[in-house]
């Protein structure tokens, strides 16, 4: 009967614990790519961002006044996708201190996706885990579980009202801000 939808039940995480991040090819770098790896003892995953996205995010970012943002927002939208890909649900995440003056910034991001995760940042080292796993895909002698793409950054998308116009953030009108249109 097409009135009864049966909707799929969202499946307990396949993976938990303890994880730690490091990335290798800086984000702010567009002249190369960047891996951000995700990793504890058991397993690691590595994320691709290729150098012609970032420069377009790169861009983005300015146009919007935002550029002091976009390495830590990046960041954090890869460390999301990594876990929503994986399916993984982490208790304590130790993320090294790529960005030290914008801790909160990327905190916020993974809070907001996830309240129950812990997040703390430290000086994680070459020999972690997850630079191992982020300088081996840099390497390309490791692979990887995918891109960040365009719909895994919410500032690429734009907001369009009811008829389909596109508009400002959250509705507002430009008028009100003290903007011309």
């Amino acid at each position: 009967d097409p009135r009864f939808v049966i909707q799929p039940i969202s499946q307990p995480s396949k993976l938990f614990g303890n994880f730690e991040v490091d990335l290798s090819g800086h984000i702010e770098d567009v002249k190369v790519d960047t891996f951000v790896a995700l990793a504890n003892h058991e397993h690691s995953f590595v994320l691709f961002m290729a150098k012609q996205e970032k420069r377009k995010w790169k861009e983005l970012f300015k146009g919007r006044d935002h550029l002091k943002y976009f390495g830590p927002r990046l960041f954090a939208y890869a460390i999301i996708k990594i876990l929503k890909e994986k399916n993984i649900t982490v208790y304590n995440l130790n993320i090294d201190l790529e960005y030290p003056g914008y801790l909160e910034e990327v905190e916020t991001i993974l809070r907001k996706f996830d309240p129950r995760m812990t997040v703390s940042f430290s000086s994680i080292g070459r020999h972690s885990l997850a630079h191992f796993a982020a300088h081996g895909a840099y390497l390309k002698q490791r692979s990887v579980i995918g891109a960040l793409e365009n719909k895994d950054i919410p500032e690429t998308k734009t907001d369009r009202d009811s008829r389909g116009n596109q508009g400002t953030a959250q509705g507002q009108d430009n008028r009100v801000l003290g903007k011309s249109p």
